[in-house]
């Protein structure tokens, strides 16, 4: 399956073919994207504020984040703690001993080049041998985060927006870079919502 033609349309609009990224900084289409993402990015930027509340209002049991990073990022991030009723605290590792050692969270992203999102389940592990953390992309879906998904699903197509399967955020992009990954190493993902995540 290759990239659908509107979603390589869009990359293309704003990631030119074979084009360093150092000189793509310096580009009118970066300064576009710069402008877009001072608008829609910003703290006070009024469609993130209406996620926010509108994804907490979604899982007003649950502690929902914003994870937005306004410079480096072409979305909206929000994480969900997965733990009905549980606050999100200061000290990650006092907060993961009180989930028994091992935290799942629904991360979300909805980007801000076109009305699509992504969004998967993760979970933390810390081994309080080695002090180490792990993460994996939690797929076996029980009956609640079913429910929590096809929730969030009819919310995000009540807003017009697109959900994009794993199969495709995970293409590659050949002829492209961003900040941080090098040609042959961006996926659909990396341009629509970030390249500071890995999936």
């Amino acid at each position: 399956m290759s990239i659908p033609n509107e979603i390589n349309e869009t990359i293309r609009l704003l990631f030119p073919k074979n084009v360093d990224y150092e000189d793509y900084i310096t580009s009118d289409v970066y300064k576009k994207l710069v402008e877009k993402k001072k608008i829609f990015l910003s703290d006070n930027g009024y469609k993130r504020i209406d996620f926010k509340k509108s994804i907490q209002k979604l899982f007003n049991n649950y502690a929902v984040v914003d994870w937005t990073d306004p410079i480096d990022s072409n979305c909206f991030e929000f994480r969900v703690l997965m733990h009905r009723n549980q606050t999100i605290l200061d000290d990650d590792i006092e907060l993961i001993r009180l989930l028994g050692w091992k935290r799942l969270d629904l991360r979300i992203f909805i980007s801000i080049l076109n009305p699509y999102y992504y969004y998967f389940f993760e979970e933390s592990d810390f081994n309080t041998i080695t002090n180490e953390w792990s993460f994996s992309i939690h797929t076996v879906l029980e009956q609640e985060l079913q429910n929590i998904s096809n929730s969030f699903e009819n919310f995000m197509d009540f807003k017009g927006y697109q959900g994009l399967s794993s199969e495709i955020v995970n293409k590659v992009v050949d002829d492209v870079e961003t900040k941080f990954l090098e040609k042959g190493k961006v996926k659909v993902f990396h341009c629509l919502f970030t390249d500071l995540v890995t999936i």
